[in-house]
């Protein structure tokens, strides 16, 4: 874990969907942070664990580029993410 303490310490939160609308609307969980050219996501699907499918979190113009998308798993499992922008 060492490795990404540096992008969670000096990174900045990024909100690609607000946690009062994950909430409201039962949404599988995303966190999201960068840090350069690295992107730190976290995600976690509670309704799985009281017997839901699993589902897929999909973020839209991700990272402010018109067109980007990106479809990331989620379950019952906390999943950690590490992607690497081009440089």
């Amino acid at each position: 874990m060492k490795p990404l303490e540096y992008a969670l310490r000096h990174g900045a939160v990024r909100i690609d969907v607000p946690a009062q609308e994950q909430f409201g609307k039962t949404l599988p969980i995303v966190r999201r942070v960068r840090c350069g050219h690295l992107h730190v996501l976290i995600t976690y699907d509670p309704k799985v664990v009281y017997g839901g499918t699993p589902r897929q979190i999909v973020l839209s113009n991700f990272g402010g580029v018109e067109g980007r998308t990106l479809v990331l798993p989620a379950d019952a499992q906390t999943r950690l993410f590490v992607l690497l922008e081009g440089l």
